[in-house]
């Protein structure tokens, strides 16, 4: 990301509401986007935790970017003005 210029952040906050939390953290911030890790594994988990990701893709300001929690990243590509980066 570095490379093409562009500045990775990483935040934690602790906030009794999550998604309030983000939300304070995006109005502050101004991302231009915000990667979220995806539900937990059980029924119950998919369930609360999967609520976060779909409320948070319907208030965000910003695109939100959702990944499954078991799967690991190790490259990320982005269309910039036509030319992928």
């Amino acid at each position: 990301a570095m490379r093409c210029g562009v500045r990775v952040e990483v935040n934690v906050r602790v906030d009794s509401n999550v998604i309030d939390g983000i939300l304070k953290e995006v109005e502050g911030l101004r991302p231009d986007v915000i990667f979220l890790g995806g539900a937990g594994n059980s029924k119950i988990g998919r369930f609360l935790l999967g609520s976060v990701p779909r409320k948070l893709c319907a208030l965000s300001p910003v695109p939100v970017f959702v990944v499954k929690d078991n799967h690991q990243i190790d490259k990320v590509g982005a269309l910039v003005d036509g030319e992928i980066v």
